[in-house]
């Protein structure tokens, strides 16, 4: 952020941290854990590892950040659905998007485990 000088995630940390503190005051239980998933790619899922690594995950307990890794799909070249190509023989790839994020959600059991808690 460049008024803050803040990375995105430490801004959303904070942000989750202190309705997690709301919550506490409200409910007088001190076990709520308000989770944080964060959707990588390919490109985007080691350094976004790292960045909660070298930041000890913003003071999320441990468990608490789950990453979900999106899948890769072909990537299309024009409106009428011609696939894009690196090369002669190799159809080039991209992330699925924000359309994937219910799927990760499920496919990681994320949507039982919070149904159960």
């Amino acid at each position: 952020n460049l008024c803050t000088n803040k990375c995105y995630l430490e801004v959303y940390a904070k942000y989750i941290q202190a309705m997690q503190r709301m919550a506490h005051l409200k409910t007088g239980k001190d076990h709520i854990r308000i989770p944080l998933v964060i959707m990588t790619s390919g490109d985007t899922d080691p350094l976004t590892r790292q960045l909660l690594k070298d930041n000890n995950n913003f003071g999320f307990d441990e468990g608490q950040v789950m990453i979900v890794k999106q899948d890769k799909v072909c990537a299309l070249k024009d409106g009428n659905a011609g696939l894009s190509m690196k090369s002669k023989w190799e159809i080039e790839t991209k992330p699925h998007g924000h359309g994937d994020v219910h799927h990760l959600l499920y496919r990681e059991g994320l949507v039982d485990k919070w149904y159960n808690e």
